[in-house]
């Protein structure tokens, strides 16, 4: 197997290699499970709305799996309505949940996570911008809404920024929507221009999540680092007046 560590372009690659590989196995199961999905109308839909919206609160996985599965089942566009409204639900849900009665849970996550209190820290200095990115940055989505429970952000701002991060998701129903497309590529001897098209999509898509997440981290560190100046700042003023104090006290006795 080819070693794709440090290359998510080659690792994506691989990945639809595999799947390619398995093709015959993985695919008509996926299409008995999509076409019972169809079959079952609006109650399909809402049982996979429900699953997205499970995968809301941690340690439940799978958003992107489910996500991409939206977009195999019903198509592009129209794939995105059960995810998007799945994950802004259970978001939703996960949040407020974690906020009212989640107090020591929240705790554990900061406390464990350092990156995660740093983030915390970071959003409430710089507010709803950084919040934005933050949100559209890949930062694990489920740990994101506990995290965030835990800040003084209102519940209002969280469900704003929240519903404009998600379109995020587009990417994955298209993905999903081509899947089998994608797959037939690497199967069957594709053009130079079909590759070059996948490969320019993966890499794109891959280079805007890296940089959101590259400058998100920037930010962040850049807040936490004036924070600690500005602290390490104070407990000297702290000190240096103690010291006055003693050495006026030593020449008043004097």
């Amino acid at each position: 197997m080819t070693d794709t560590k440090g290359n998510p372009r080659e690792a994506f690659l691989e990945a639809l290699t595999l799947l390619s590989r398995h093709k015959d196995t993985l695919v008509p199961k996926l299409e008995q499970l999509s076409q019972w999905t169809r079959e079952r109308g609006f109650l399909g839909g809402l049982v996979l709305t429900l699953l997205i919206a499970c995968t809301g609160f941690p340690p439940v996985l799978g958003l992107s799996s489910l996500t991409t599965f939206s977009g195999f089942v019903y198509g592009f566009p129209l794939g995105f309505v059960p995810a998007y409204v799945g994950a802004y639900v259970g978001g939703t849900c996960c949040f407020i949940l974690s906020r009212r009665y989640g107090h020591g849970y929240v705790r554990k996550i900061l406390t464990s996570h350092h990156i995660m209190a740093n983030i915390t820290r970071a959003i409430e200095k710089k507010g709803f911008k950084l919040f934005l990115l933050i949100r559209f940055a890949p930062y694990p989505y489920n740990v994101l809404n506990v995290t965030l429970a835990g800040t003084t952000i209102p519940t209002t701002q969280f469900l704003v920024v929240t519903g404009m991060s998600l379109i995020k998701l587009l990417p994955q129903i298209y993905i999903g929507s081509q899947l089998i497309n994608f797959t037939d590529s690497l199967t069957q001897h594709p053009s130079p221009v079909k590759l070059f098209g996948l490969l320019l999509a993966a890499s794109l898509g891959i280079g805007i999540l890296v940089y959101l997440y590259w400058l998100s981290k920037k930010m962040i560190n850049q807040v936490v680092h004036d924070e600690e100046e500005h602290n390490g700042l104070v407990r000297h003023n702290r000190e240096s007046e103690t010291l006055w104090a003693l050495d006026d006290r030593s020449n008043e006795e004097l």
